[in-house]
């Protein structure tokens, strides 16, 4: 259950599918690769929400192109990232 939670965590953050090595390199094979990917489909959902991509990209944070709408995406995290810069 506790893989469900970090992968939505790292959808929330905008990590790539990669991200799930990073955890493979700490736990070994403790991670549940397929509960990990459920809760990161279910964070990127949240991430790529064009209110979230802007304010990722505001918080001066990196995109990754992960988002299905990924032109739409980012635009709108360039936004973001714009009013960062101006800050």
């Amino acid at each position: 259950k506790v893989w469900i939670e970090v992968g939505e965590a790292d959808g929330k953050l905008g990590f790539t599918t990669e991200r799930v090595e990073f955890h493979q390199g700490q736990c070994g094979k403790k991670v549940d690769v397929e509960l990990w990917k459920q809760g990161h489909q279910k964070g990127l959902a949240w991430y790529c929400r064009p209110e979230h991509l802007y304010l990722a990209g505001r918080s001066g944070s990196e995109y990754r192109g992960v988002c299905p709408n990924d032109g739409q995406a980012r635009r709108l995290f360039e936004q973001g990232r714009q009013g960062w810069i101006d800050q």
